[in-house]
């Protein structure tokens, strides 16, 4: 009775029966009663209309929390995978979510490992929407193992989407690198994409310019990856011109994450030689670049630059190109709101502790 309510030539009569099946599911006497069902929410995945497409993911999603329902819930999982191939993009945004949701649990994994592909390929798909999809969903899918090994050979290819003209597709794009470098085992391909994440650092469109920022402290923070920061360094000091304020706040801040790096760290995940890195030694070189954001018509740069140079200036090997700005801070004092006062009263101070001859 229920399958034939499901396939109910009225909408109304699908949409009000699809909810009652995540309450037969939530009852475990009744929760074989849905295995029937099961192959039918397919179909309604496809539905013509929204509501029901979204409710019947909504059902799916939940249905999927019963580890009882998962053999049922196995054998439809290639049909799911050929609504990716649907040409109504509404139909392949809706069998998505359904298919990451799906690969949270182990039991089920398996079954959408032949899916990446076809997903991985979607973040070229014409339609807007399927592509922020799909971007989402490799957020979620990397966090497998499994799925990694699959995802890897489709790294490289992230290039070209690294320079969409798309900003919030490029932003989603590089969710996904930052959620890539994460994991060791990928960080050889990563490293083929630097290049054009340097790339990004000249771009026209500030967003663009902040989500290569981050992206490059990100990479400093990996043992693995840190080689390949220091050309990413010129560009860097060079966005501290930059003409919105917050590229040139958000750079300070990097600079100084960046400077935290004087060798490398030993790895997680093995044991690596220590060997020197050169990162404070070419941050030092810019130092009279910080030293003029002193003077910047925003306050908030002003503090910013403030805080940064105090925290470079407790690098021995920094401090002596660092404490130049001395006497700019102590001209800044006046005519300054409490808040500023206190911010360059403790850069003076912390730079007085560090150097004595500048102060």
């Amino acid at each position: 009775m229920l399958v034939e309510l499901l396939k109910d030539a009225s909408s109304s009569v699908r949409s009000t029966v699809i909810p009652g099946i995540v309450t037969l599911a939530d009852n475990f006497e009744l929760r074989k009663a849905v295995t029937h069902a099961i192959p039918s929410l397919v179909d309604l995945v496809a539905d013509k209309s929204h509501e029901i497409r979204a409710s019947a993911v909504s059902v799916f999603i939940r249905l999927a929390e019963h580890v009882e329902l998962h053999d049922s819930i196995r054998p439809v999982i290639p049909a799911l995978v050929q609504l990716l191939k649907d040409s109504d993009a509404d139909i392949q945004s809706a069998v998505i979510p359904v298919i990451v949701s799906l690969a949270d649990y182990a039991e089920l994994r398996e079954g959408v490992l032949p899916v990446i592909p076809s997903l991985m390929n979607l973040l070229n798909d014409n339609s807007q929407g399927v592509r922020y999809s799909t971007a989402s969903a490799v957020v979620r899918l990397v966090e497998h193992a499994s799925i990694r090994m699959v995802v890897h050979p489709f790294i490289a290819s992230l290039v070209d989407l690294l320079r969409s003209s798309d900003s919030e597709f490029r932003s989603a794009v590089v969710s996904i690198v930052l959620k890539l470098v994460e994991h060791v085992e990928l960080n050889e391909a990563v490293c083929l994409i630097i290049p054009t994440l340097v790339e990004l650092l000249r771009e026209t469109e500030s967003n663009a310019r902040l989500e290569a920022v981050h992206v490059v402290v990100k990479l400093a923070e990996h043992v693995q990856l840190r080689e390949a920061v220091p050309p990413a360094i010129p560009c860097l000091i060079e966005l501290l011109k930059d003409k919105n304020k917050n590229v040139r706040s958000v750079v300070l801040s990097a600079v100084v994450k960046l400077a935290e790096h004087g060798e490398w760290e030993q790895s997680v995940v093995g044991i690596l030689l220590k060997v020197p890195v050169k990162l404070r030694g070419l941050i030092a070189g810019f130092a009279p670049s910080l030293i003029k954001h002193l003077q910047d018509e925003s306050s908030e740069i002003q503090c910013t630059t403030t805080t940064a140079l105090a925290t470079l200036s407790s690098h021995l090997d920094l401090h002596e190109s660092i404490c130049e700005s001395a006497p700019t801070l102590i001209g800044l004092l006046g005519n300054r709101d409490a808040s500023t006062q206190l911010q360059i009263s403790t850069a003076i101070f912390r730079l007085s502790q560090t150097s004595e001859p500048y102060i």
